[in-house]
Order: structure tokens, then sequence, then C-alpha cells
């Protein structure tokens, strides 16, 4: 927790001399969430604390029904936890936090089908976090096309898109927003393997370069230790958080070295005796 608390005091500095807005941190502290049904209470996650440090790039994984997606869910404000606490900075939230943006897994649902690239792009800036500042509109669509490799998009509707390229401009439109924080929950479960593998490399590239912080749930433990800087490991049923591993991959990653290296492999191996045990 040191470093974790040394945001509030100030700037993050990691290790690449990026400076971090300490808005950008995560403090989850005893969140949990109970379902009332008709045979009474079901637990779908176990009290739970951990933090997130301004600027990382963490994932959740588990077993299908360990609570992933409703405990981003909870983070991004969509579902209300039945008890503890939220905070994304020194601010707690119950609500939808203004500083953050998630994106869904169902990428046709996500973007608005009537509307161009860049009507969508412009929903987001429209709607951008408390404190953006965004003059020129046009350029800034520009820009995140850029971002997203498609540069020549922007007057093409969703429907005109492979899936994989929809996904980016999901993920472009929560840029648009400017966002301390992004969340993806399974977004790039429903594309295609290549696409799949352009659009983590392209998130690592993202996160990089704005220094956002990044919390993803995915159900493929290969995403996990290829994309992540570290990694919450939840119990099955709710049970919470078992593990709480930190990556020692090196920061310049590709889908064939690093997926062939001795180190993803060790990890790929602890993190699946850990969901299976």
């Amino acid at each position: 927790m040191k470093h974790v608390r040394g945001l509030l005091d100030g700037e993050a500095r990691p290790d690449d001399g990026r400076i971090l807005d300490p808005l950008g941190s995560i403090f989850v502290h005893n969140i949990s969430k109970i379902y009332e049904s008709r045979r009474g209470a079901v637990a779908a996650l176990a009290p739970v604390t951990f933090d997130v440090a301004s600027g990382d790039l963490v994932a959740i994984v588990g077993q299908s029904g360990c609570g992933k997606s409703t405990l981003l869910r909870m983070i991004a404000g969509l579902v209300n936890p039945s008890a503890g606490t939220i905070r994304i900075g020194t601010q707690k939230y119950k609500g939808a936090p203004p500083s953050v943006r998630y994106v869904f897994q169902d990428y046709a649902s996500s973007l608005f089908p009537w509307k161009t690239v860049d009507e969508n792009l412009q929903f987001g800036i429209r709607h951008s976090a408390p404190g953006a500042q965004i003059e020129d509109v046009d350029a800034e669509c520009r820009r995140l096309r850029t971002l997203i490799a498609l540069p020549d998009i922007g007057q093409r509707y969703p429907w005109e898109l492979s899936g994989g390229m929809q996904q980016r401009v999901a993920i472009a439109r929560a840029l648009a927003a400017q966002p301390k924080i992004i969340l993806l929950d399974e977004a790039f479960s429903s594309v295609d393997a290549l696409s799949r593998s352009k659009l983590q490399d392209m998130t690592r590239t993202l996160w990089r370069q704005l220094g956002t912080t990044i919390l993803f749930v995915t159900h493929d433990v290969e995403e996990a230790v290829y994309l992540a800087n570290r990694i919450l490991v939840l119990g099955p049923r709710g049970g919470g958080i078992i593990a709480d591993i930190a990556s020692n991959l090196p920061m310049a990653r590709t889908q064939i070295e690093t997926r062939e290296s001795l180190e993803f492999l060790a990890m790929r191996r602890e993190l699946i005796n850990l969901i299976q045990a």
C-alpha cells in the first residue's frame, strides 16, 4: 500500500517517467454483493479489498460465476454494492464516477448504428469527464481515429466495419471522454482470434501512450498474462480474492516471443492451478 498512498500526496511517477493523475487510482474496501432470490440470499461476491495505482493495467480472472463482472460493474457504478466503499482518488462514489468509462463485451450494442464513427466519437466528447477541455471536435475525432489505427473511417457506419474495428471505435469513444480510468468487461471475447490479438496490442500501446488506468475482466488466462502488469484471481462462487500476482514480464511484449517465454508459461501455469484448485 505504500506506493498507492503516495498517489494521494501528489504525482505518481512510474518507471517510464510518465506523470500520472492521482484521480486514476481505485480503492475498494470490503465491497460485497448479495442478491435476493425466491430461495433466499445469494452471495454473488464475498467482501473484497484491493487498490489499483494510477496508470496501472490490472486484470481480474476466475471461473464463470465468481463475480468478476459484478465487481467491475460496482466500480463503474452500474451496480450498487451491498456493503463496502469504493473511492476514485479521494472521492467515495455510489453512482457512476465521472472520470470512469466502461467498455462492454458486445460491441454491436455499444455504438449507435445510425451514427457515423465520428458522430459516435462526438457523443463521447460531449460527455467528457469534468475538467476536460476540447476546443476542436473535428481534430479530436481525427486524433482518436489515429490512436486506434483507423484514421480514414470517420464517415463510415458501425455496421460497415468488422467486429474488431467496431470494438476499437468503442474504445476510442470511451477515450473521447478523457477518462482517468477505463474498465473493460470481456471486451475482446466477441471477436476473432486475429482481431483479439490486435486489440490486445492496441490496448497496451494506448495504455503506455496515455497513462490511463485500465482494469479489465477476462476469462482468458493467456490474455490476462499477456496484457496485465498485475492479476487479481477471484475464488469460485463469489469467494473473493484468492491471489494478487504481480507480473514479471518485460514492459515491451509481442504476441509470439512473449507467449513463448518461460516467464509467460510459468505465470500461465500458476494462474490455471489457482483457478482450477
